[in-house]
């Protein structure tokens, strides 16, 4: 897979996708988008790798979107321009609904600023792990823009309505610590810690059966949004697959003759 705006790199069963434009802090344009959107189609395909980390070259995760796409809209809305913007914003729901129902694990790695687009990627990957002095935020009604990536939905649930309301309607931006002790994120760690608190859960994901992880996964996510007694039945007729796998046999028979 080539690409202009990121790279990708594999390893056996894990992966790496790095968003590449640090000349402007890997701010998301259009086509940035379409082709994030595009590998992890890809990935969501390939049935070997089972865990991709998400990561920022240079200095930031993601500083959000590009404003140099807007500044052709001072002069006015064309239908070429709004016909970009669209195309990007499809594809930024796009791929998240590809990383919400993948069963690969996605786990992004936050630095530096993580802001707009880079928040919603943090929450929507299934662990994030930042450094606690990363800066997150929400700064698009600076703009005049709202969040696309369907974080309107998760946001309340972690922090509560008026908390979601007060990072969103004034963009205050908080670190990687607060993101972390707050539910927003999976975890926080100084900057020189990041890279090893980062393959210790990379590593203990691929040590476990890969169908049970993306049962679990798949679950968890449900039941966030659904009835108590929905996830029940879910996780009954999830444990009668499983008990049926061969992953299930090897683990087990390893467990207890370990």
């Amino acid at each position: 897979m080539g690409y202009e705006h990121l790279e990708f790199t594999a390893d056996g069963r894990r992966a790496n996708v790095e968003l590449a434009r640090p000349d402007v802090m890997n701010a998301v344009n259009a086509e940035l988008a379409i082709e994030l959107c595009a590998c992890l189609r890809e990935i969501d395909r390939d049935a070997s790798i089972d865990v991709v980390t998400l990561t920022g070259r240079g200095d930031a995760f993601c500083s959000g979107y590009d404003l140099g796409e807007l500044e052709d809209d001072v002069d006015g809305m064309t239908y070429r321009n709004f016909s970009r913007h669209m195309d990007g914003k499809r594809a930024l729901q796009d791929l998240s609904r590809v990383m919400r129902s993948s069963e690969t694990i996605f786990v992004a790695v936050a630095e530096g600023y993580t802001l707009g687009i880079g928040f919603e990627l943090s929450m929507i990957a299934d662990i994030c792990i930042a450094d606690a002095d990363a800066t997150f935020g929400f700064p698009e009604t600076k703009v005049g823009l709202s969040i696309t990536n369907g974080v309107t939905n998760l946001l309340p649930r972690v922090v509560g309505p008026q908390r979601a309301k007060l990072l969103t309607l004034t963009g205050e931006r908080i670190s990687g610590e607060e993101a972390a002790r707050t539910g927003l994120i999976a975890d926080a760690v100084p900057a020189s810690e990041l890279e090893e608190r980062t393959e210790a859960v990379v590593g203990a994901i691929l040590d476990r059966a890969p169908t049970a992880i993306s049962f679990m996964k798949e679950l968890v996510n449900a039941g966030v949004e659904g009835e108590y007694d929905d996830s029940l039945e879910r996780e009954l007729n999830a444990g009668a697959e499983l008990l049926q796998t061969e992953e299930y046999a090897e683990a087990i028979s390893d467990f207890f003759e370990g």
